[in-house]
């Protein structure tokens, strides 16, 4: 029977969409969870989003990311970067909870190193896919406020206060990616950010 037939057809064909769309679901968790292994993300949470609560957020980003970046410094890998951070969590508390109280709020903040859950998010036109990522994590007051992302290592955040360590943290990070994990990153103004890439590359 034609129907019959058809309706067999229609059923492998949607099997056949459900495998591939499966397999390309498995392919971006498995690009992302490979770019994660490599990169220490960075993320501040504010008390609030009133706009005395953001600026406190971004006051607290600035001064912890002063106090880190010169400590990662001489770090080559991933893990010595997350040893050095765990070495320093309390200093880091320390300075996050020194700039609330020059700031002149009563709340407080800590420092943890854990695994976040972060959305897609783009620096200097390259893309980090969406997904879980081990990131340097400072809570400010009720941490309910407007967050703020980045990568600590390598060092994305504060390049104007380190250019030349962050060209070559960046530089390593570059060519260090596969094929496959260049490409997932390239996704966004691609060939603008290709030839950034080839400047910083060939430097």
């Amino acid at each position: 029977m034609k129907w019959q037939g058809r309706i067999i057809k229609i059923g492998m064909i949607c099997s056949l969409l459900c495998v591939l769309s499966l397999s390309r679901q498995q392919y971006r968790m498995a690009v992302q969870e490979s770019i994660a292994n490599k990169v220490i993300r960075f993320h501040v949470l504010a008390n609030s989003d009133s706009p005395y609560d953001q600026q406190v957020k971004k006051r607290v980003r600035d001064e912890v990311g002063a106090y880190v970046q010169p400590l990662l410094k001489e770090s080559r890998t991933k893990e010595k970067s997350r040893q050095i951070m765990l070495t320093h969590l309390e200093d880091i508390t320390r300075v996050a909870n020194e700039s609330l109280k020059k700031q002149g709020v009563s709340y407080r903040a800590y420092a943890t190193l854990c695994y976040c859950q972060f959305p897609v998010k783009s620096y200097q036109g390259v893309s980090f896919p969406a997904g879980r990522y081990e990131a340097l994590e400072v809570v400010i007051g009720k941490g309910r406020g407007h967050n703020w992302w980045c990568v600590m290592y390598p060092n994305l955040c504060f390049s104007a206060s380190m250019k030349k360590e962050h060209d070559r943290q960046w530089r390593r990070f570059l060519q260090s990616l596969s094929p496959r994990e260049f490409e997932a990153m390239m996704q966004k103004n691609r060939w603008k950010v290709r030839f950034k890439i080839f400047d910083l590359l060939h430097k």
